[in-house]
């Protein structure tokens, strides 16, 4: 049995990251469990107009699907990669592998759709997800061959470790960050008027547009990614 990590990030922007932030999960999966990682530059060999239309996640799944082999595990670190690779172990008869997946986001009706069909395939595993409210929503989709488990997110307590606040002489600081389904409007309204700082960092590595404030005044706002 062999353990792959699908992870959807390049290996230089993971790289990247880790330099200057805190660990990452999947590189303390694969160092406990001796798993490979297969960055997104694996699935993206391909030229022309199927790789456009598929995008590199699609063909990252391919490859990772193609060298499996029965009772491999595959981790996939979010649905746009995790479906795919369930259809194409489907499609290549792995069915016995066993896919453990992210889910950041499975409430469109169509990635349900796709949560349906995918479980029933043949191809068990579990899908993970990081909100009790996706759980509740999705859980009537998944097949009864697989399992649904919820993880909170984590905080790297070696890394985000700082001097308790002082409140005496100090303005509250109040940090908000990432773009993907952010309402950064009502938290603003939220704060009127109150005796505090805020700053907005809405620049995100993963989401395809950044979330955005309404003219307001005395907020930073930050469009750009954190150093972390």
């Amino acid at each position: 049995m062999a353990l792959t990590l699908c992870i959807s990030a390049t290996e230089e922007g993971a790289s990247d990251l880790v330099e200057k932030g805190p660990r990452r999960d999947f590189l303390e999966l694969a160092a406990r469990s001796g798993g490979k990682i297969v960055y997104r530059e694996e699935g993206r060999r391909r030229r022309g107009l199927s790789a456009r239309l598929l995008g590199p996640h699609v063909w990252q799944a391919w490859a990772v699907a193609r060298e499996a082999r029965g009772g491999d595990v595959v981790f996939a670190d979010g649905e746009h990669v995790g479906l795919p690779l369930v259809l194409f172990l489907a499609l290549l008869r792995r069915r016995g592998c066993r896919v453990v997946m992210l889910g950041h986001l499975l409430t469109r009706w169509w990635k349900l759709v796709l949560v349906g069909v995918c479980t029933r395939t043949g191809v068990t595993g579990c899908i993970v997800v990081h909100s009790a409210e996706q759980q509740r929503r999705v859980r009537r989709w998944v097949s009864g061959h697989w399992t649904m488990e919820l993880v909170a997110y984590q905080v790297d307590t070696r890394f985000w470790v700082g001097e308790p606040f002082e409140a005496d002489g100090e303005t509250p600081l109040v940090l908000a960050v990432g773009s993907e389904n952010r309402d950064y409007d009502t938290l603003v309204a939220g704060v009127d008027g109150l005796p505090l700082r805020m700053v907005i960092a809405a620049g995100s590595h993963w989401a395809r547009r950044t979330a955005a404030v309404a003219g307001r005044e005395g907020i930073e706002y930050i469009d750009r990614p954190l150093p972390f």
